[in-house]
C-alpha cells in the first residue's frame, strides 16, 4: 500500500471539491471485491469503508432538476 498511501499524501495538499476514496489492488487479499471494506477516504483517519458506506460522505454536486439536465 506504499503508492496508495503516498497518492493520499500527495492529495492532502490540493484543495478536493469532492470526496475522493481509494483502493488499490496491491494491498488487497485475494478473493476480495470492490464492494468490500477497501476504500481509505482520503484525508480519513478511520478504517476502510465499503463501498455502500462511501455515499454517507455526501454530494457537494446540486441536485439535478430540469433546468439544469442537458
Amino acid at each position: 500500500m506504499p503508492r496508495e498511501r503516498h497518492l493520499h499524501d500527495l492529495l492532502a495538499d490540493v484543495d478536493v471539491a469532492v470526496p475522493v476514496a481509494t483502493a488499490a489492488r496491491d494491498g488487497l487479499d485475494a478473493g476480495t471485491c470492490a464492494a468490500d471494506a477497501v476504500w481509505l477516504v482520503v484525508g480519513g483517519n478511520d478504517a476502510p469503508r465499503r463501498l455502500v458506506d462511501l455515499a454517507d460522505l455526501g454530494d457537494p454536486a446540486p441536485a439535478a432538476t430540469a433546468a439544469n439536465v442537458v
